[in-house]
């Protein structure tokens, strides 16, 4: 396989690493909806903050901008994706799976789960993607928290690539 295969999956079928951080996201709802960004609170999370995104959902025309691309996953694909939209990402099959999995987060006001296998190179491994719905501060929807979890590792960190560098 050369490519992307980007499958919805239960929430009960997330792994022990991704279970973690939807019960934390749990933890912090508020009675009338979600969590906001400002109820995330970075020391709560930070041996998993490399592997977190936060995105800002843009409506006219639809798009997400990551406001935090973690450390791991901009290694893995050798680009941070900081500040730009979720369009730009190349290959266009992977942005198109990453669209499909937070559109489907924003549309449905839910968490989502997604079971991914990509063999992008230099990518090429299994994972799960939880999509999380934050509020800005407002009532509706305004960013999107996301947590992968490599399943090739024992412990969900993706493989450091080079070219990028490892945090030292």
């Amino acid at each position: 396989m050369t490519g992307i295969i980007n499958t919805r999956i239960d929430l009960d079928k997330a792994i022990d690493g991704v279970r973690e951080i939807l019960d934390y996201w749990q933890s912090k709802r508020k009675d009338d909806g979600f969590p906001g960004k400002s109820d995330i609170e970075p020391w709560d999370i930070q041996e998993k903050l490399g592997r977190i995104c936060l995105l800002e959902v843009q409506q006219q025309p639809l798009d997400f901008i990551y406001r935090l691309d973690g450390s791991n996953i901009a290694s893995a694909v050798t680009v941070d994706m900081t500040g730009r939209p979720v369009s730009e990402i190349t290959p266009e099959i992977y942005s198109t799976a990453v669209t499909e999995a937070l559109s489907a987060s924003l549309d449905e006001e839910a968490p989502t789960l997604w079971h991914v296998d990509i063999d992008i190179p230099p990518a090429n491994y299994g994972y799960q993607r939880l999509v999380l719905p934050l509020t800005g501060g407002k009532a509706h929807i305004q960013y999107l928290m996301t947590f992968s979890y490599c399943l090739d590792t024992t412990d969900g960190i993706f493989p450091w690539n080079r070219s990028y560098g490892k945090p030292g």
